[in-house]
């Protein structure tokens, strides 16, 4: 059984009932959103067909449902064999809004060309190439002016034939370089409350990876080659983390590019879905397999169980940037402390993480290292302007179930460890 179900379900042993039951919120105005996700198969102006992992869903839409295919479209952009994400309204009688082949592109910058960005995106995505049309280039320049090798980028993207092509920037502070990372003193409290940012990650498909403790936490599964152990670690030799000869984002051991790195291998460039080191895939990836998360007595319960199951709801979880490093727990060693000083956590934790922009709240179980997100001090200014730092990486049907827009890219959150509410 992977680790995060096997802590999940040992908690609800002690605890006496399901996690998700527990903190399910009293408001009904405030409980999280049940957002559908699957692969187009049909569509007309009054109807949209989607195939999910938990069967085939039928959607009703009307004039008010809007759709996003890489800024506003129409419903010609409903095609068969595309992605999409889909929020239904609060009658839940409709489709409120759908996002159709909506991606994310955030890390450090490798190289750029004439139009194009290729990105680190850290030791469980691999590396990422990103068109930037001119339409959108003088839209991510205003965040992001110096496209250099070793500055930082996030940038929203719709997914095309090609390969994802830019939108808008993600972040609503200028990039800086990876290796100008304001942490926090040694030894500073951590607060309580956590206040920040929460972002999203992936795409329609996010599968929760066994690559975390695989690749990044070492353990039983890890190899030679794993974040953690051998001549590749983080932070170890000549791929050292933002030193060394081979610092971040140079050398032959870099960040996210070794043999065990998420998405790397002869599918490295191919970062999401597909090829055998592929984001998401292996045999005991969370999701496949009989020691599946979010299936049987795993979290949330059941294939179309809020809160974790593989139905059509989508993967429910989170990315979290201070996974422990020690032992089993998950963690990348010498991953950047962050600007925000927060508790270690292991894989399977729980986080309750309220949306300070529509006051729903929910109960995420951690899924991921979220080393990369550490990186980051900006700032989400959805409403009014949140702390430095992003203190959580949410599943595109997590940040969706709290009422936050895909393409704004982030909302002001609070965050606590554990999944009371």
């Amino acid at each position: 059984m992977p680790l995060g179900a096997r802590r999940l379900r040992q908690q609800e042993a002690v605890l006496g009932v399901p996690s998700t039951r527990r903190a399910a919120p009293a408001d009904a105005s405030h409980a999280p959103i049940r957002p559908v996700s699957g692969t187009i198969l049909d569509a007309s102006p009054h109807l949209l067909v989607l195939h999910t992992a938990g069967g085939e869903v039928r959607l009703p839409m009307t004039d008010a449902t809007a759709v996003w295919h890489g800024g506003r479209g129409t419903f010609a952009a409903l095609r068969p064999g595309r992605e999409a994400i889909v929020r239904p309204a609060a009658d839940g009688l409709r489709a409120d809004r759908v996002w159709v082949d909506i991606g994310r592109v955030s890390g450090v910058i490798l190289a750029c060309g004439r139009d194009t960005v290729e990105v680190d995106m850290g030791p469980h995505r691999g590396r990422a190439h990103v068109v930037l049309p001119p339409h959108a280039l003088g839209r991510v320049l205003v965040r992001h002016p110096r496209l250099e090798p070793g500055y930082l980028i996030d940038v929203i993207c719709v997914r095309s034939a090609d390969g994802q092509h830019g939108v808008r920037p993600g972040t609503s502070q200028p990039g800086y370089r990876a290796d100008d990372l304001a942490a926090p003193e040694p030894g500073a409290r951590v607060p309580d409350p956590i206040r920040g940012t929460a972002t999203w990650f992936g795409g329609a498909h996010t599968k929760a990876s066994s690559a975390c403790r695989a690749a990044c936490g070492g353990g039983s599964g890890a190899h030679s080659g794993a974040h953690g152990a051998g001549s590749s670690a983080h932070a170890a030799g000549r791929g050292a983390y933002g030193g060394g000869s081979g610092a971040y984002g140079a050398g032959s051991g870099v960040y996210g590019a070794d043999s065990c790195a998420y998405g790397a291998g002869s599918a490295g460039s191919d970062w999401h879905g597909g090829g055998s080191g592929a984001y998401g895939a292996g045999r005991r990836a969370y999701g496949a397999g009989s020691g599946a998360y979010g299936a049987g007595g795993a979290y949330g319960g059941g294939r179309g169980g809020f809160g974790g199951g593989w139905g059509a709801y989508g993967v429910v979880g989170a990315a979290y940037p201070a996974v422990d490093s020690e032992g089993d727990s998950g963690g990348c060693p010498g991953a950047p402390a962050g600007c925000v000083a927060l508790p270690y956590l292991s894989l399977g934790s729980g986080l309750s993480v309220l949306s300070e922009c529509t006051g729903r709240t929910a109960a995420v179980p951690v899924i991921e290292c979220g080393c990369a997100a550490a990186l980051y001090c900006d700032r989400c200014v959805e409403c009014g302007t949140s702390p430095r730092g992003r203190v959580v990486e949410l599943t595109p049907a997590a940040f969706v179930s709290l009422g936050g827009d895909l393409e704004a890219g982030c909302f002001n959150a609070v965050v606590r460890p554990g999944m009371g509410g």
